[in-house]
Order: structure tokens, then sequence, then C-alpha cells
């Protein structure tokens, strides 16, 4: 964590020199290395691994059953409007009547 800070760090003074400092590519590589090992440290660190995995698997769980959700709830939602469109055209029936 702290090399990715460190990166944060280098890529705002090359964004603060504005292109004047001559450490600027510098500046920038040091950013790129510092989160080039914090991708690699992530990469192989097998517990870390596991958890996006196990990550992955939840959400792809989720979204399968946000989809079958979703299917179950169209048949109910053509039922509210059938009941909602009936009770309109019984106030309107009831209106035309007392007419």
């Amino acid at each position: 964590m702290k090399n990715y800070k460190n990166a944060i760090i280098w890529y705002e003074k090359a964004i603060e020199s504005g292109g004047k400092s001559p450490t600027l590519f510098e500046n920038i590589e040091k950013s790129k290395s510092l989160i080039q090992e914090r991708i690699n440290a992530v990469s192989t660190n097998p517990i870390l691994q596991s958890k996006i995995a196990d990550y992955q698997k939840i959400k792809r769980k989720t979204e399968k059953s946000l989809e079958a959700l979703e299917k179950a709830l169209i048949p109910l939602q053509k039922i509210k409007d059938s009941y909602f469109n009936l009770i309109k055209e019984r106030k309107d029936i009831i209106e035309t009547t007392k007419k």
C-alpha cells in the first residue's frame, strides 16, 4: 500500500511540473514501476487470489439470482398493471353512471 501511495505522489509531482521538470519522465517511470510492483504483489499472493476468485463466484451467482428475480417479477408486474387498469375502469364506469 505504501508503494501505491508513493506512485500517486510521483504522478502528482509529474502533473504539477507541467512537463517543465527535467525529472518528469523519471517520476512517471517511478510511478509505473511502483504500480507494477503493487500489481505483481497482488497477482502473486495466493490468499488475495483466493479472495478474488471467491468474489467472482459470488458475483456471478448474484447476477444470475438477480436475472431470475427480474424474470419472476415480470408476471407480477403484469398482474399489478391489470389490477390498476381494472380499478381505473371501475372508477370511470362509476363516474359515468353518476352523470
